[in-house]
């Protein structure tokens, strides 16, 4: 591989991994948007005009006997616990088939939300993991090591080239064990003197690789692990993700993607591009239509 190959490789990681993490972005901005619309028309459409003022007085007194009963387990006493005015029996017939209509459209946002965090952490760790073994691969000599191979492990690969490249992958794996903060970050500090957890934005990435991991093995509720290494949170709460917290997210996960590309190719010596980065150089719609008619 000549130096112009690995430098448009180092390029084309971080074109395609951002590229993935701009259409994931995307894709969340179109879905929510759907499930909006299409939660307001359903909820619009199942009340009839004639009942809808009285129906909303019932919702929103149903709504503060529920908030109480939310505080009250967390220790505080209600002051209200049932509905005091008289409402038609045509209106309450209305209650719980909004209410279920409401729940469904609230777990779809939901479940998009958690699926968009984890899908994110998964590309992010992909692009950190090619992005490494394009580096390794770049300058060889930053996998010099204490460990030793066999002749006949060398002489398994077929090239020098593929040589390099199985222990430029190796190296990059065994860097990105761990937790983000307290082992990813000092290795990589030792590696190459830089230190991550220094980006300004580092702690909002960090709390999402966190919140990944409640999101997949406690069912999005925080425990002792979480609160641990996020401050300010509260054990058994559960997290609430939103359209904003994706945005925010992705746009730091490009931020720091162009972070890395600044520091290494100044350390590496390589011409960087940092227009391929689509997080922070969203496509051009318009250009795209004229380019494509």
């Amino acid at each position: 591989m000549n130096l112009s190959e690995k430098i448009s490789g180092i390029t084309g990681i971080i074109a395609f991994r951002s590229q993935e993490l701009y259409f994931l972005l995307q894709f969340t901005k179109d879905f929510d948007a759907y499930i909006n619309q299409m939660g307001k028309q359903l909820l619009s459409y199942k009340i009839p005009n004639n009942i809808k003022n009285e129906f909303h007085q019932l919702l929103a007194e149903f709504q503060d006997i529920l908030s109480e009963f939310i505080t009250e387990r967390e220790g505080h006493p209600p002051t209200k616990g049932k509905i005091e005015k008289k409402y038609s029996e045509e209106t309450h017939k209305y209650l719980f088939p909004f209410l279920e209509i409401a729940t469904k459209f609230a777990k779809y946002s939901g479940f998009l939300y958690d699926m968009v965090v984890t899908h994110s952490i998964a590309f992010f760790e992909s692009f950190l993991s090619d992005f490494l073994t394009a580096i390794f691969t770049l300058r060889p000599n930053t996998l010099k090591s204490e460990n030793t191979a066999t002749y006949k492990d060398i002489l398994s690969f077929s090239s020098k080239k593929k040589l390099i490249g199985h222990l430029a992958s190796n190296r990059a794996e065994k860097i990105l064990e761990g937790d983000l903060y307290f082992d990813v970050a000092d290795k990589l500090n030792k590696a190459f003197s830089i230190d991550i957890s220094k980006f300004d934005k580092f702690n909002i990435i960090y709390e999402a690789f966190c919140r990944r991991h409640v999101i997949v093995h406690n069912d999005g509720v925080t425990d002792k692990e979480y609160c641990k290494k996020i401050p300010n949170s509260k054990i058994r709460m559960d997290l609430s993700t939103d359209l904003q917290y994706i945005e925010t997210l992705l746009t730091t996960m490009g931020q720091f993607i162009d972070y890395l590309d600044s520091y290494f190719s100044r350390k590496m010596r390589y011409k960087r591009n940092p227009f391929v980065n689509q997080l922070l150089n969203p496509p051009d719609p318009v250009r795209e239509s004229k380019d494509s008619s």
